[in-house]
């Protein structure tokens, strides 16, 4: 939900929420008059992005991910590159997201179910093919391969037992 659609009393306690909880972790006292002044600002400048996105930024912001806060000061100008940073980390994933979601239309797009279809069959007749040849197998064949073993069998008994053939 973007800020400008929220209730304007849950949207505020929802930013000075986020702002108390970064000015905590970060060890930085914010009187009540500057909370109050940042989270007006906030709302009025990014009216048409999610509350989700001013709390994720400001929780990114307190764990180190846009850099070190070396001058100790939590303040509009710093959240607002912070900000930046993220709505354009945000809107660059959504961009890679929908070309690679383009792409993928794009490759669907491409399927000739014609072409599929065909070579599906194809590939079966080609298995019928190699399962026919497979099979012929005959009482004649059938019969050579029995006499065969049953001739390796009495010959190696013959070999183990010492018997000529």
């Amino acid at each position: 939900m973007q800020i400008r659609e929220g209730n304007e009393k849950t949207v505020q306690t929802q930013v000075i929420s986020a702002i108390v909880k970064a000015s905590e972790a970060m060890q930085i006292n914010l009187s009540d008059s500057a909370i109050k002044i940042i989270t007006e600002d906030l709302i009025d400048m990014y009216q048409y992005e999610s509350i989700q996105d001013i709390i994720e930024c400001l929780k990114q912001g307190r764990r180190g991910v846009y850099g070190v806060n070396s001058y100790g000061k939590l303040n509009l100008e710093l959240i607002s590159k912070w900000m930046q940073i993220y709505l354009d980390g945000k809107y660059l994933a959504k961009e890679n997201h929908e070309k690679i979601k383009q792409s993928l239309i794009e490759k669907d797009n491409d399927f000739d179910a014609e072409e599929f279809y065909r070579k599906g069959k194809e590939y079966i007749e080609a298995q019928k093919e190699l399962n026919k040849k497979g099979n012929q197998f005959s009482n004649a064949t059938y019969n050579e391969i029995k006499h065969q073993y049953l001739k390796e069998k009495k010959d190696k008994k013959n070999i183990d037992n010492n018997i000529p053939s």
